[in-house]
């Protein structure tokens, strides 16, 4: 592990386990990034999109310039369509 890097916990949700790697763990999969990474650099590691996508850090709502912080517990959500 690069010492200057950022460990996230993401789990994946409804649509979201599309994009997310297979036998993924159920605690979820731990993803390094370069300090100062935000919601969307996440995403596009993974070839989402904010559109449609709700994003939880840490328990609080994400936007996309939400900055994340070393050990931050990321859940990406994208619910089924319907109606």
């Amino acid at each position: 592990m690069d010492s200057s890097a950022i460990r996230v916990r993401v789990k994946f949700f409804g649509l979201a386990l599309r994009a997310a790697p297979e036998n993924l763990p159920p605690e979820g999969l731990e993803v390094e990034l370069p300090p100062g990474s935000r919601v969307c650099d996440l995403l596009r590691l993974f070839d989402l999109s904010m559109a449609r996508t709700i994003v939880a850090v840490d328990g609080k709502t994400g936007r996309w310039n939400t900055e994340l912080a070393d050990r931050a517990a990321v859940e990406i959500v994208k619910p089924h369509g319907g109606g």
